[in-house]
């Protein structure tokens, strides 16, 4: 099915027979990539080893447009694959490797309020920091009252798991010799606002998720988690900056460990437009906090990619980013010609785990890449990343480091 879709909007897309212009609008990426990895986990103290591996993707974006007010949107991932490996991010358990990412529908009332349905891009808030965008069954409502006075709320329904369905295909399936199978489900609910007072944007909100799910027992509420967002930007001339906080309180039952923690997250980002030149200054931090013996971490997560092999690779801290450690980075960018430029930081990690491999950890990592534009629609870049890692009272990893270069086309 999902062959014959994409095939049907190829003929669209190349015929332009089936639909005019202006009723689908389509556009893409395509991108190769060639890496070399030092140190893969950031482990080895000794032999680390070094390894070459090659990975492509492809992402098409297609609306279908039936008037101003209304419209669907599509995102379909193609050979999103490691090469020789056969295996496909896009659907790991399965030959196809064609996958349908998001599809949702919107409708824009004569009140200016904004309706969104379906499986769209979640995961996110205002900065990079602290996310890790993926799909989220939602519904979304959007309601300006003002250009300067935006109010938005999120209904997300999160993946089910109930009685007799923990594992195996049956997973998220309802069993219906239980009554009360509803019961146990995962529910998420967001409200926030876009503020504007001059050159200052404060877009706050507050995230709730009430996961019965994680208890099999048609009665234990499972897991709660809140977060609350607070992140501010703005620009005054040729300096700007952008900053979140965030905090987030996790309370599970005991049938799903009794945890009770609270972790809380800053980022702050200054810079200086000198154009060509533009220079800056990060600092990042995630706390930790201990329950029943066992310490959880802020992690920065897997969208906000403070360094090549720290925090985008190895996720120094055990998260999917850099997690429970402070980073300061000093970083720049100058664009030499219209078509060329460079960009380099230089990040140094402190850790503020109180216990376990990662405690009183120390790391510095220094970037460097380059990106030429080859055409307007075709640009070919190389990055490298060296890290070294120092840990207390063990022996110290291999430096590791991540070297790319990729060639990627837009249209």
């Amino acid at each position: 099915m999902r062959k014959l879709l994409f095939t049907l909007l190829i003929l669209v897309f190349t015929a332009g027979v089936a639909f005019a212009e202006s009723n689908l609008k389509i556009k893409g990426d395509f991108n190769v990539r060639g890496s070399r990895i030092t140190n893969d986990d950031g482990t080895a103290t000794a032999d680390a080893a070094t390894y070459d591996y090659y990975d492509q993707d492809m992402n098409i974006y297609a609306k279908f447009i039936a008037s101003k007010t209304t419209w669907a949107d599509l995102k379909i991932a193609i050979v999103d694959e490691e090469w020789g490996t056969g295996h496909h991010e896009t659907n790991a358990n399965d030959d196809e490797n064609i996958s349908i990412e998001r599809a949702y529908m919107t409708h824009v009332f004569s009140t200016h309020t904004t309706l969104v349905l379906g499986k769209m891009s979640g995961g996110t808030w205002a900065t990079a920091f602290g996310d890790d965008e993926e799909a989220r069954w939602r519904v979304k409502v959007v309601q300006p009252f003002s250009p300067n006075f935006i109010l938005l709320g999120v209904l997300e329904k999160g993946p089910d798991v109930f009685p007799g369905a923990n594992t195996g295909a049956d997973q998220g399936q309802q069993n219906a010799m239980l009554k009360d199978a509803e019961e146990d489900d995962n529910d998420r609910y967001a409200i926030g606002a876009l503020l504007t007072f001059g050159n200052l944007h404060v877009k706050p909100l507050y995230y709730l998720v009430k996961d019965s799910s994680m208890c099999i027992d048609q009665g234990s509420k499972g897991g709660e988690i809140t977060v609350m967002f607070l992140a501010l930007d703005g620009k005054f001339g040729t300096f700007g900056f952008e900053a979140e906080y965030m905090k987030k309180d996790l309370d599970l039952d005991a049938c799903a460990g009794g945890f009770d923690w609270s972790v809380t997250g800053m980022y702050v980002n200054v810079w200086a437009d000198l154009a060509p030149l533009k220079v800056g200054v990060i600092y990042a931090s995630g706390g930790t906090d201990t329950n029943q013996g066992a310490e959880y971490g802020f992690d920065f997560d897997d969208d906000f990619d403070l360094t090549l092999y720290l925090s985008d690779w190895i996720g120094f801290g055990g998260g999917d980013g850099i997690t429970g450690m402070n980073a300061y980075q000093l970083y720049g960018s100058f664009q030499i010609l219209e078509n060329l430029s460079v960009n380099a930081s230089y990040t140094m990690v402190d850790s503020n785990w109180d216990s376990g491999y990662y405690e009183d950890a120390e790391a510095n990592e220094i970037d460097f890449g380059l990106a030429y534009k080859i055409t307007k629609n075709l640009t070919y870049s190389i990055a490298a990343g060296f890290a070294s890692i120092d840990l207390d009272g063990q022996d110290d990893p291999e430096d590791g480091t991540r070297i790319y270069h990729k060639l990627k086309m837009t249209f």
